[in-house]
């Protein structure tokens, strides 16, 4: 069946349905003179007037045949009864239960008799029939893309399964494959839509405590993506469908031909369903099937020189050797390489070997001949010619030290070949007279060796250095460095200190260098008398150079008990003062203990100096170092807080340190009390009236709980769902008059009711406003994208008191916005005057 034209929907084109005229275009709108012209020009037909007028003629025509078709009774009315007739060819009634087939039949019925007149006129009957099969050709077209879109979004759940799409239950996408999926179909990009937005928009979607994503929250997915690119979902859902599906990045391998199934054997062809090759197993016994090869004289010479080469025996040969001579005589090609002359080096070595002798060698030259295609003596005139191994490695420069071995001494020398006689190095002591001893020497030599806490008889380098120095022996001629050659020569071997016979040699060696006798040289380290001690020496200190004032466990320690000083409490012969004359003192205690928290019976150091500043005790002779000390004083050892008795001994302390009375000074205590000099907060009701106080705070006041409990509108309320056509229906909307795709704004969403006629008594144009600003206030925006869309239609439907489903399907009768009614002709504005 085909749309019927009316007064406010025409439908008409060159082939009867190819265009839809949004505004007013009967037959009767065509003949209209004044708005003849520009209906027209707007759709660019004012050429084809004659044959738009016969074109509408004809659909009105057709109209009015279906009119009277369903008008059994030839009333030129449609009533109820036959309005079932209608809604059963137009497949409405399908699916519904007869106990519910009158009330569904009542409610269209309402729906329709725009009058409310208990009939359906020609114009009333041709509305409603054009909005169902507008309605049957918008959900149409959409079910294909969408369903095209879920065969997509079941591919990429699949990806990576290796069961398919959508196989095993795999019907739920991850952020991963979401992620992928934008990768794949180029949603994503650098700047409209990056990859920290990809992750943002699976967060909002998917439901909380889920890890995974349905179709239904894909496609809101979709439509944020839409609203972020600024395009039309129609156009976002072509760029997904045109991927086909996942693409696959990874690396192909190269061809490798033992991965070739036409060369499996044994159980590989067998698991392939391929005829088992069953492989040969190679005959031991080959060596005997080809003729005896006799090695030449030349070939032997060639061979003993290969396997000589390296340090190798000259009877046998490695593989390297091997290879190293099909290199040296260049037998390798294109057809022999190393890797054959590998292979032919096993099979021609005896089984657990790993060289071959001559005869072996020849039975391998036998098969490179074969391998090659020549004969076996021209092979072996080849390897004959050769003069031997060919070295490639770098040759060394000429090395006197190392080439002229007549300059070998010692290991080198007997070592080398034609070795000579090892020279052996003479002691320098031999010849020389043992140095005697010096009277006093050996004084000097010990009191050098017991300098800086050593021992006796053993003289180590510094201390050598010392006595050097302390001597006077070190000077431009005999330096440090030369004593430290010396004591090194002197030493013993493997030793680290010097013995005093050493010490004697050492003098004989230092007075040989300095030109004078070894007398001599001693006779001036005797002299110097030993070691001189530079360090700075302390001054005098009467308490600690006098022992006769240690006093204590000093004068233990020295052996002097008896003048071990006691020390006397410093409370002895001291009466315990009271506060019998004064009985405010407690009182001003209590009120300096409590202040700051305190527990109002104990006092510390810190509330004492408050307490003495705040009193005014302190001047130029009691300080607060004064007061300190005597608190310290009265403490006990490790006490930190002190009693009201300990109290009342400090204020003793202070007046005998003051000089006055104890009266007077517990007097100047008692008429002050601590003084605060913090800064008084002004009045703060929601802080100080505790009555306000609701949740935590009031419990920890200890008041009644008053929670204020915030829900959200959308809690316990489920997700509208998407209707397949809306998203049709919100873009052309959004786009309506230059605007931007995928956010709708107020005005927008009030022309979206007014065009599809869902103002009523219910839904005013106030409540509309209410729940634009209810959804936008919770989106944090001054517009809302198709997700947000949603919710606008499901608060709407709420508020008209019908079905969300009823409220899409109504929208979606009407397909798009209405174009506004052409004004009609003025003529001072048409002549130009």
């Amino acid at each position: 069946s085909k749309p019927l034209p009316h007064s406010s929907a025409a439908t008409t084109s060159s082939k009867a349905t190819d265009v839809i005229f949004p505004f007013p275009l009967s037959r009767r709108a065509l003949r209209a003179p004044r708005q003849q012209n520009y209906n027209l020009r707007k759709m660019g037909l004012l050429g084809r007037y004659g044959d738009l007028l016969s074109q509408a003629q004809e659909r009105e025509d057709e109209a009015r045949a279906v009119f009277s078709r369903y008008d059994a009774d030839g009333s030129g009315s449609i009533d109820l009864e036959e309005m079932r007739f209608v809604l059963g060819d137009l497949g409405k009634l399908d699916g519904i239960p007869t106990s519910k087939v009158g009330l569904f039949l009542e409610v269209e019925f309402r729906k329709a008799d725009t009058d409310g007149n208990g009939t359906l006129s020609f114009d009333e009957f041709t509305s409603y029939y054009n909005s169902i099969e507008r309605l049957k050709e918008v959900c149409n077209a959409s079910e294909g893309s969408l369903e095209s879109l879920h065969e997509i979004y079941l591919s990429f759940c699949g990806f990576g399964s290796g069961s398919g799409a959508g196989a095993g239950g795999n019907d739920r996408l991850d952020g991963a494959k979401w992620a992928k999926l934008c990768r794949d179909t180029q949603l994503q990009n650098k700047k409209t839509f990056t990859s920290v937005s990809v992750d943002i928009v699976f967060s909002k979607v998917k439901a909380r405590g889920e890890r995974r994503i349905d179709f239904e929250e894909f496609k809101d997915a979709i439509s944020m993506v839409a609203e972020m690119k600024g395009v039309t979902f129609e156009v976002l859902c072509t760029m997904i469908k045109t991927t086909g599906g996942p693409q696959f990045s990874g690396t192909k391998a190269e061809f490798n031909k033992f991965a070739d199934p036409s060369t499996f054997t044994g159980a590989h062809a067998a698991n392939a369903g391929l005829e088992a090759k069953v492989r040969v197993k190679a005959d031991p016994n080959w060596k005997h099937t080809i003729g005896d090869a006799r090695p030449t004289p030349e070939l032997e010479r060639v061979f003993a020189a290969f396997c000589s080469f390296g340090g190798g025996r000259a009877d046998s040969m490695e593989g390297k050797t091997f290879n190293k001579i099909m290199k040296d005589c260049e037998i390798f090609d294109k057809k022999f390489t190393t890797t054959s002359a590998d292979i032919i080096f096993s099979k021609a070595k005896p089984k657990g070997e790993r060289k071959i002798g001559i005869l072996d060698f020849c039975k391998a030259l036998q098969l490179v001949a074969q391998e090659k295609g020549i004969g076996y003596d021209d092979l072996v005139g080849v390897i004959s010619t050769s003069e031997g191994p060919a070295s490639s490695g770098t040759r060394a420069e000429a090395n006197k030290f190392h080439d002229d071995k007549s300059m070998y001494a010692g290991s080198y020398a007997a070592n080398a070949p034609g070795g000579r006689e090892v020279r052996v190095r003479a002691d320098w002591r031999t010849g020389r007279e043992q140095p005697g001893n010096i009277q006093g020497l050996i004084t000097v030599f010990n009191a050098f060796c017991f300098f800086g806490g050593g021992s006796a008889g053993a003289m180590d380098n510094s201390k050598f250095a010392k006595c050097c120095t302390d001597s006077g022996l070190i000077s431009k001629k005999f330096t440090s460095t030369d004593a430290d050659i010396i004591f090194s020569k002197a030493k013993a071997k493997g030793e680290r200190k010097l013995s005093y016979d050493g010490f004697l040699w050492c003098l004989d060696l230092i007075a040989e260098s300095k030109g004078m006798s070894y007398d001599e040289c001693a006779g001036i380290v005797v002299n110097c008398g030993g070691p001189a001690c530079s360090g700075t020496k302390a001054q005098a200190v009467r308490f600690f150079d006098d022992k006769s004032q240690y006093t204590g466990a000093a004068a233990n320690i020295q052996g002097d008990g008896s003048k071990i000083r006691e020390r006397k409490g410093w409370k002895d012969g001291r009466t315990q003062p009271t506060d019998d004359s004064v009985p405010e003192l407690r009182s001003a205690y209590s009120a300096f203990c409590s202040f700051g928290g305190g527990d109002g019976s104990s006092i510390n150091i810190k509330i004492w100096g408050k307490l003495v500043a705040d009193t005014g005790l302190t001047d130029r002779h009691f300080t607060m170092t004064s007061a300190d000390i005597i608190f310290s004083k009265v403490a006990s050892i490790g006490a930190k807080t002190l009693s009201y008795g300990d109290f009342l001994w400090m204020v003793d302390c202070v007046a005998e340190e003051k000089g006055s009375t104890f009266a007077f000074i517990a007097q100047q205590i008692a008429s002050n009390g601590p003084s605060s000099s913090g800064t008084v907060a002004e009045y703060n009701k929601f802080h100080d009236d505790k009555s306000m106080y609701t949740g935590s705070y009031a419990a920890n006041a200890g008041m009644d709980a008053k929670v204020r409990e915030h829900k959200d509108w959308k809690e316990g309320r489920p997700n509208p769902r998407s209707v397949d056509g809306m998203e049709r229906v919100f873009d052309a909307f959004c786009t309506f008059a230059g605007g931007k795709a995928g956010a709708m704004g107020v005005a927008t969403w009030n022309k979206m009711l007014a065009d599809t006629n869902m103002f009523d008594k219910r839904l005013s144009h106030s409540a509309a406003d209410i729940i634009f600003a209810k959804v936008c206030g919770s989106a944090g925006s001054r517009a809302v994208g198709y997700v947000d869309f949603k919710w606008l239609l499901d608060l709407a439907a709420e508020e008209k008191g019908m079905g969300y489903d009823d409220m899409c399907g109504g929208m979606l009768r009407y397909g798009g916005p209405r174009l506004p009614t052409p004004a009609e002709d003025v003529r001072f504005y048409s002549s130009g005057k």
